[in-house]
């Protein structure tokens, strides 16, 4: 019943907008909301902050990046592009006030793609079809040094691919419709002579203007050496009609033609670990359960499709041979692997269904587990004392409409000192008395689950908790109780708490 449910919610509010895609972003749904653009693991809210979650940084909700403002647009590798076409890029520093260091790289302007290899270093591109090489310093491992990537210009997009031994393959289009490849030495970017008048190139696979699709092999070949990529031409996909557009996870294909009708080609995928085999399928097949496709991609073990009626379907990849009629569920990620996917409603809410490792949800669960239930996405939500915006560890965890902070937050700068009993697990938080407030102390016991005011139980409307490492506490209750006022300005995303 709860299935049923949630997926009758959903299907019936989408605005078109789902994350991994062509284009991720909010599209119209900001009308309704405060989230300006998405992917999957940031946001941009309508004010132009930026916020965070999952991978590598941990935090299991939006948490906002203090000090990074007017932000339009997120890239690979911790960049940004703010409104005034400036380039930037954060890192996580837990030795200042903020948590981060905010770095403009003066030497790009109005970039439009970033491709990021493992933070050493990355290749930024501008619209004026400029190629920079940015690579970290080994003096000063928190720097960059950025400089014009020297025999290519003029172009468009920028994509890898991966093929043993030589590793990444980069892949530039150029305006002119050509294309160009190097490995990642960037020493030698050579044209791929068979291409012509490409429109679009993502990991291994070229849209051609008249439709067709032109690839290269990523299957393992024995014979292939350091340098076989210079002479490797690309191959045409038979089979296929002309597409409208193609999109790629570097093993699985996909293509929608002119009928919004959906083409698969690639790899499946059967087993697991050290068990897990790869079935390549190089002869397309329709897909004739996906209809009215507007947008599709590939996750490793499944296929999301996004319709013109603003549905989500997915289905399997685990075959060893794709089916034609293979079967497409209504929002039910059978075999999502090893990631997730989000959407948006029309109300501006984020939901997210897959794999929940590292927090990549943003629901504020750090346990690692797999859903086919959609569930919806903690709201990137601000918190004010006194007009200053105040930076958090991991960001506001709402329960029933109720707002819960990291303990140590922002109740110390509302007069508190805070204690912790970790054999416990018994927060303390203490305020002498003013000449305006008599003495405070609350005492929240996680481990009973129990809280007292000046010595007096009080029933919480929720029960106590803790994420990312931090126990959490209600925030208008215990600002309140310290003697502030708390304004829940809900439709911006913001709480402002007075305290004088």
């Amino acid at each position: 019943m709860k299935k049923t449910l949630t997926y009758a919610i959903l299907s019936g509010l989408l605005l078109g907008s789902l994350w991994p895609s062509a284009a991720s972003g909010a599209d119209s749904a900001t009308k309704n909301g405060f989230i300006a653009d998405y992917d999957g693991h940031s946001l941009i809210k309508t004010d132009g902050t930026y916020w965070v979650w999952g991978g590598f940084q941990k935090q299991t909700v939006p948490t906002q990046i203090q000090g990074l403002t007017d932000v339009e647009k997120s890239f690979d590798g911790q960049y940004v592009r703010k409104t005034d076409g400036s380039l930037w890029r954060w890192e996580e520093n837990k030795k200042t006030t903020t948590g981060y260091d905010l770095h403009k790289v003066e030497e790009i302007s109005k970039p439009i793609d970033v491709l990021a290899f493992s933070n050493e270093y990355a290749l930024i591109l501008d619209e004026e079809g400029r190629v920079y090489r940015g690579s970290r310093l080994e003096e000063d491992p928190s720097r960059y040094h950025y400089a014009p990537l020297e025999g290519i210009g003029g172009v468009a997009e920028l994509t890898y691919y991966y093929k043993y031994p030589t590793g990444m393959i980069i892949v530039f289009l150029k305006k002119d419709g050509s294309v160009w490849r190097s490995d990642i030495s960037l020493t030698s970017i050579l044209p791929s002579a068979e291409i012509r008048d490409a429109v679009h190139i993502q990991q291994e696979v070229v849209l051609l203007k008249d439709g067709s699709v032109r690839e290269w092999s990523v299957e393992y070949d024995p014979d292939y050496s350091q340098e076989s990529w210079k002479t490797e031409t690309a191959k045409r996909v038979e089979g296929l009609p002309a597409l409208k557009s193609v999109s790629s996870n570097g093993k699985a294909n996909l293509g929608i033609d002119s009928e919004l009708r959906l083409w698969f080609w690639g790899a499946t995928v059967t087993g697991f670990s050290d068990g897990t085999a790869r079935h390549e399928q190089s002869a397309p097949v329709l897909l004739t359960n996906a209809k009215n496709v507007k947008t599709a991609y590939a996750l490793d073990r499944s296929i999301s499709v996004l319709t013109q009626e603003g549905k989500v379907y997915e289905a399997s990849i685990e075959w060893t041979t794709m089916p034609k009629d293979a079967k497409f569920t209504l929002l039910a990620a059978n075999a999502v692997g090893l990631s997730h996917s989000i959407l948006q409603k029309n109300d501006g809410t984020l939901w997210v269904w897959g794999h929940n490792k590292y927090g990549n949800f943003g629901t504020g669960d750090d346990k690692e587990f797999t859903t086919d239930i959609p569930l919806p996405m903690q709201a990137p939500i601000e918190v004010e004392l006194n007009g200053e915006s105040i930076p958090l560890k991991n960001g506001v965890i709402t329960r029933n409409s109720q707002a819960f902070v990291p303990l140590r937050s922002i109740f110390e700068k509302l007069g508190a000192k805070i204690s912790w009993d970790g054999t416990n697990k018994i927060a303390t938080l203490e305020r002498p008395a003013t000449e305006r407030n008599p003495s405070v102390t609350v005492r929240l016991n996680f481990k009973a689950g129990t809280t007292a005011l000046n010595g007096s139980e009080v029933k919480l409307q929720n029960e106590l908790f803790s994420s990312a490492g931090s126990s959490y506490l209600p925030l208008r209750f215990i600002s309140e109780s310290l003697g502030a006022k708390v304004d829940w300005q809900q439709k911006e995303g913001k709480i402002q708490i007075a305290m004088s």
